[in-house]
């Protein structure tokens, strides 16, 4: 009775890790499908193939949208409240005295001043930001702003934000999304870029190429056999 109960506990706990390791291989397969639909998408934008869903922007001649992000804000240095910094009355002391009266000296008092408050990053806008393969725009209810990649000089990448600096405007435009998207964020940014650059023909060989090592790290399910050999 013993060993029947004891064979009777191994089999639940190997169901149980059975059990475990196909929700991980469900899981896998989920962010395995994502990362293929993700290069599929771009590999398409590569080849030149339009996308949809772009009826809210004008799109150029020969422009591609590549995404659209929601719900993010248009950031600028504002000052914050300043204050008013109180005078002082300084010391005095005693110098002499004329007709029994003391006379007295004071030195140190100041006068008060206003302080300016620090300059600080703050959202001024709520809206959208486009990429495409031609330029990045934040369109909001109270702002709108267009960077085109033919006056580009930079761009720098921060953890949920991204700081765009062009020929034609003195201020970079910052933009500020949910730090999940870092990395599409990324993705089209560099895809935008080597397609106005001209580099759609290497940026195809690239992602056929990311999504063959995809293919051969795909999931397995531990509980299907597998399929014999010939």
């Amino acid at each position: 009775m013993f060993e029947a109960h004891k064979e009777k506990k191994a089999t639940a706990q190997e169901a149980l890790l059975l059990q475990q390791a196909h929700n991980e291989y469900l899981a896998g397969m989920q962010r395995w499908n994502q990362d293929v639909a993700h290069l599929n998408y771009m590999l398409n934008i590569a080849k030149g193939q339009p996308t949809s869903g772009w009826e809210d922007l004008m799109l150029k001649k020969g422009e591609i949208g590549i995404c659209k992000l929601a719900d993010v804000s248009l950031i600028e240095e504002r000052r914050g409240q300043g204050h008013f910094e109180s005078g002082s009355q300084g010391v005095s002391f005693p110098i002499g005295s004329i007709g029994g009266r003391s006379i007295r000296y004071r030195v140190g008092a100041t006068r008060g001043h206003y302080e300016p408050g620090q300059p600080a990053p703050t959202a001024i806008a709520q809206g959208s930001m486009f990429i495409t393969t031609q330029r990045i725009i934040f369109a909001g209810t109270t702002r709108t702003s267009e960077c085109l990649f033919a006056k580009l000089i930079g761009i720098q990448h921060f953890d949920g934000q991204i700081s765009i600096s062009v020929s034609n405007r003195q201020k970079p435009t910052t933009v500020s999304y949910d730090s999940s998207l870092n990395d599409p964020v990324s993705d089209f940014l560099s895809l935008g870029l080597s397609i106005f650059n001209g580099d759609q023909e290497a940026t195809v060989q690239q992602l056929e190429a990311q999504l063959h090592e995809l293919d051969a790290a795909k999931p397995v399910d531990p509980t299907v056999p597998p399929a014999p050999s010939n």
